[in-house]
């Protein structure tokens, strides 16, 4: 029996536990088992750490390796610890300035660059069409296509340009699900004519300039009738393929998301995207999971012909489609480079805030800043407005889904006071509006900022201010704490109806 696991490596990329290279993946990837990494926030620390990672994947490799990173900013910011934070793709269509989208582009994607990253799992051209999608929200530029497609078009022009190969996503669509994908199957209800319209026209619109899609594991039964991801949907890759006409490279979403690992082992699933179309297989679960699988993949593919031409035709594609290599000077980001690519981009951050109705308030009449507490996200914004100054208002920070009790004393605490109210998509953590009703009745004055989608304060007439905040990440509440601090009136413009 041949052994074709080193032909099979150029396709599979895997998730690397911790800050080191280990032992057993480092010997994958000099044996040709594995082609590529995909980086994550907990395998960062420090750049230097980082760039030694990627400087060891490069020697150990094999192949010519494939280094990708979910660097889409805001709520997706892998290494905001340690380079540039970048405003979310929605903060960032808000300010409606191109040239400003261009300059913050570019310079994140020089700084991935420059440490060694040459794929980027970005843009997302998911079209927000539900209000409580769970998992795209402000990673998404707009619920309107046309403004995806604008955006969409500069980054992928950009990362062409400097020799990154950007990943576009999620096909056929996320953004009309509401379910997580990283949880359970998500489905896109929309009909065919929808999905023409909506999903898949930044496709459609872009199919020239994108060299690779990452397929979804979202079931969309206006193209595959059975109950299966599109990930795995041989009806989903052949819409890419023979009516978008896309001939570039196929990427699975992560398969060991709770979307497949719920109703399919990591072995079938993953024979099961490579036959239907994917080149590149992303398995970012346990390594030795990853290498039965890789075992898996060679036993099936060396007793079947058409696996081994399908084998043939990814490598050949990945070959013509991939990115060239760069020249390896790599370097450390320096500190005058950080510090401007911050200053920019805090600048397009504070441009993508949107003031909805009302003023912003004189912090020193504010008597109280309730803010949520999440386990994902830092929403301290007392704390990020006293790194600028020092004023006499307390902060009672409450849980992103606050209980009865909690809304009750909160409520006595707001009794005839100047209120800034922060709250965290209220439209899914509905218990938000009972603490905002309360509050109503009981404060003198409520100044409400919402974080993330501003869904469901449309007709709120009560609060002297609406203040949208569309992005979750580090940059968007400074971006808030200074803009408070100094007064700085929002101009950015909603992209999306709410």
């Amino acid at each position: 029996m041949k052994d074709y696991r080193k032909i099979i490596g150029q396709t599979v990329l895997v998730r690397i536990p911790g800050h080191t290279l280990p032992k057993n993946i480092r010997k994958a990837f000099e044996v040709g088992h594995i082609g590529g990494v995909v980086l994550f926030s907990d395998n960062v620390y420090s750049q230097n750490q980082l760039f030694n990672l990627i400087s060891d994947i490069y020697s150990a490799s094999y192949h010519y390796p494939l280094i990708a990173c979910d660097q889409e900013g805001g709520a997706v910011d892998r290494f905001c610890k340690i380079i540039t934070p970048i405003p979310s793709a929605m903060s960032l269509a808000a300010t409606n300035d191109t040239e400003l989208f261009t300059k913050v582009i570019k310079s994140s994607l020089s700084q991935l660059k420059q440490l060694g990253i040459n794929c980027i799992l970005a843009p997302v051209l998911d079209v927000v069409n539900s209000i409580i999608n769970p998992i795209i929200a402000t990673r998404a530029y707009s619920d309107d296509v046309s403004t995806i497609i604008k955006f969409a078009q500069i980054y992928l022009e950009i990362a062409d340009e400097l020799g990154i190969l950007a990943v576009t996503k999620h096909f056929p669509g996320h953004g009309s699900t509401v379910e997580d994908s990283h949880l359970d199957l998500a489905i896109n209800p929309n009909n065919i004519n929808l999905l023409k319209n909506i999903d898949l026209k930044p496709y459609n619109d872009l199919v020239g300039l994108i060299k690779s899609v990452m397929m979804a594991h979202v079931y969309t039964p206006s193209i595959e009738p059975y109950k299966i991801p599109a990930s795995l949907a041989q009806n989903a890759y052949n819409y890419l393929f023979n009516t978008l006409n896309f001939k570039g490279l196929v990427f699975t979403d992560d398969m060991a998301m709770l979307a497949i690992k719920k109703y399919y082992g990591l072995n079938e699933a993953t024979l099961k995207a490579f036959l239907a179309g994917a080149d590149y297989l992303m398995l970012c679960d346990d390594f030795a999971l990853v290498s039965n699988t890789i075992d898996y993949l060679n036993e099936n593919i060396s007793q079947d012909k058409n696996l081994q031409l399908r084998l043939e035709q990814t490598v050949n594609k990945i070959k013509l489609y991939n990115i060239n290599k760069p020249d390896l000077k790599r370097n450390l980001i320096d500190s005058n480079t950080l510090n401007n690519d911050f200053k920019q981009n805090l600048e397009a951050a504070k441009a993508g805030l949107c003031l909805i109705s009302g003023h912003l308030p004189d912090l020193n009449t504010i008597d109280y800043i309730f803010h949520p507490k999440h386990f994902r996200y830092d929403f301290d914004l007392p704390l990020a407005i006293k790194n600028h100054k020092t004023y006499q208002f307390k902060s009672k920070p409450y849980n992103y889904k606050p209980t009865l009790a909690v809304i009750s004393n909160l409520a006595k605490l707001s009794k005839d006071k100047n209120i800034i109210l922060v709250l965290y998509r209220p439209v899914i953590n509905t218990t938000q509006f009972d603490l905002l009703k309360l509050l109503e009745s009981n404060s003198q004055n409520i100044y409400l900022i919402i974080i993330d989608l501003p869904y469901g304060i449309k007709n709120l007439t009560n609060v002297k201010m609406i203040l949208a905040c569309l992005d979750p990440g580090s940059l968007g509440l400074e971006a808030l704490a200074s803009s408070l601090v100094y007064k700085q009136n929002p101009t950015g413009k909603l992209p999306l109806e709410i």
